[in-house]
């Protein structure tokens, strides 16, 4: 009878925990506050680079390029080379790389000088490592994945894309990702990228 009665107790103990409701507010992400900062220009931005808590750059339409030394709460606004400035890449708060269309850049001291390198189509995205490979996704035709051992001061055709349509699969919109046993010594023999409209893109090294 004993038993009986602590199994009904159990039993009755398990139904009052089911039956609680899931709050709202238990689901409900924490509110968040959006204040608007004066970027100190209208055109178009399009990356965004965070090296460190404190600096971090951006880049845009017509050379636009944006800095921050107060973790984004003023910005101080310049132009750099003419052109669309697709994607920025900073792994320091002096050295990174910035892609627009038929060229990278890459500084060491925080653009008060920079290398520009040619290369053939528009970048649109940064990836890897600058302690091993760098990738840098191009839209040219059909799309290809270029890659650095040299922190970005010289590129190579490295991957293709698998099919040649549509296009959108093969623009490389989202960052390159390596995982971190590949930054390291050879490149590996397939590539994952995301692209417009929801697709994903397969690539091969050539």
């Amino acid at each position: 009878m004993c038993r009986l009665s602590g199994f009904l107790i159990m039993v009755l103990a398990l139904a009052s925990c089911r039956e609680q409701p899931v709050t709202n507010e238990a689901m409900s992400p924490p509110i968040v506050t959006l204040d608007s900062v004066s970027s100190g220009t209208t055109r178009t931005l399009r990356s965004l680079s965070f090296p460190s808590a404190d600096t971090g750059y951006c880049v845009g339409d017509s050379g636009a390029l944006l800095r921050t030394y107060n973790a984004g709460s003023s910005w101080n606004f310049s132009t750099i080379e003419p052109g669309r400035l697709n994607s920025a890449f900073f792994w320091s708060d002096t050295e990174g790389l910035i892609g627009g269309q038929f060229f990278t850049l890459h500084t060491r001291n925080g653009l008060a000088s920079w290398d520009s390198v040619h290369v053939d189509g528009v970048v649109y995205s940064f990836g890897g490592s600058p302690n091993g490979w760098l990738l840098a996704g191009l839209h040219e035709q059909g799309g290809w994945v270029i890659a650095s051992s040299d922190s970005g001061r010289s590129w190579n055709a490295m991957y293709r894309c698998y099919r040649v349509g549509p296009l959108s699969l093969c623009w490389v919109l989202g960052r390159l990702e390596l995982r971190p046993s590949r930054l390291v010594g050879k490149l590996p023999r397939e590539l994952s990228t995301c692209g417009a409209s929801g697709l994903m893109g397969r690539w091969h090294k050539i």
